[in-house]
Parts: structure tokens; sequence; C-alpha cells
């Protein structure tokens, strides 16, 4: 992977994970070219690098690697797919590109992994603790959390939550899972402080 280039395809608000699901909605003629050229590959070759537009409009060195899991084309061209995230990548764009769509060429793998894998137990039970305390502050109801699996259980949660990308991006960075985490639970018991959990029963007398 190192050496090769994939497509770019920078997102302003959109920070992209390893493990994760992304739909996306292709709509612009060069990123209907770019999809077109990536199912004329082998469905193991179907990879576009989703990364972070910055402020300065150029895409954040920093970016994981998807691959079309799903496609569905629509009338004039468009396009719904669905990426699955693989690999966290540290890229340099390239500006010599023919195609229409910006291009990339990896520069470095950044793996992912537990600093000591004796406490991830134990760090994943304090991230669920917080998302418990979380949901009921904001009274959002996740289930079975517990039966994900710990690396997509973290990155599910950072991507799904309503952070800024800037923060998303900065925990994308953090190839330390248990650093990733820690992070992550200190953002959770900070999300909705203020906003005091009545228990339902306690709602329901007050109305009576």
């Amino acid at each position: 992977m190192i050496g090769k280039s994939y497509p770019l395809f920078p997102l302003s608000d959109m920070v992209f994970f390893p493990r994760v699901i992304l739909p996306l909605h292709i709509f612009e003629n060069r990123y209907q070219i770019m999809i077109k050229d990536m199912l004329a590959l082998p469905e193991n070759e179907r990879l576009i690098c989703i990364t972070q537009l910055m402020a300065n409009n150029k895409p954040n060195h920093i970016a994981t690697i998807g691959k079309i899991i799903h496609h569905q084309s629509l009338t004039d061209g468009r396009s719904n797919i669905v990426l699955h995230g693989i690999q966290t990548v540290e890229i340099e764009e390239l500006n010599d590109t023919i195609t229409p769509y910006k291009q990339g060429k990896i520069i470095n793998i950044r793996p992912e992994y537990w600093e000591n894998e004796n406490n991830k137990t134990t760090l994943t039970d304090k991230l669920l603790h917080s998302m418990n305390e979380f949901s009921k502050r904001s009274r959002i109801i996740v289930e079975d959390l517990n039966k994900i699996p710990a690396e997509d259980l973290l990155n599910g949660i950072i991507f799904t939550l309503q952070l800024s990308p800037l923060d998303k991006q900065q925990l994308l960075n953090e190839q330390k899972l248990n650093i990733r985490l820690e992070e992550l639970i200190k953002i959770l018991n900070n999300i909705g402080y203020y906003t005091k959990y009545i228990p339902d029963n306690e709602i329901e007398r007050g109305t009576n």
C-alpha cells in the first residue's frame, strides 16, 4: 500500500474511521468519474481515501482508506455508495494527476494498537459506563454495546457522536487506542454535563 496512489475524497464536515460504515451520495461530476473508475477495478481494489478538507482547502494528511462494499446507480450519473473503513494512513497529495478528482500517495501506514492489551477490558468497561451515563443525560437509547468488539465500539462512538470535525480528527490522529479511548471518555463525561438526569417515573409523576 505504501507508495501507491488512491483517489482522494475530501469532506469538510466528515472524519472517517477504520471499522465503521459510511454511506455517501455521489453527485459531483468529478466524483461520478471517480466511482466509475473504481467500479472498473476488481472488488478488493475499489479503495478510496477519505480525508478531512481543512480551512486552507487542502486535504488533511491523516486519512482513512475505505473500501466500496455497495453501489447503487441513480439517474444522471449520480450514485449511492457504502464504504467500510479499512486503515488509517498518512498521505501526500499528488498535483500532477490526469484525473479530474484529487489523488494521494500513501507515504505511511498508521496502525491502531493497544499500548497494553491487559487493560483493554478495564478501559472498555469504563467506556461502557460513560456511555450509559451519557445516554441518561441525553436520553439517547443505546443497547447491546457490550457485544461490540472494543475497537469497533471505540471508533463507532467517535464517528457517530456530534463532535466537531477538529475533535474527531485529533482522535483519529492518535494511534494508541487506549489513549484515544481515555480521551473519548473525557469528552463523554463532559457532554450534557449541565443537563440533569430525571428518571422517567419522576417526569410522569410531575405531569399528573
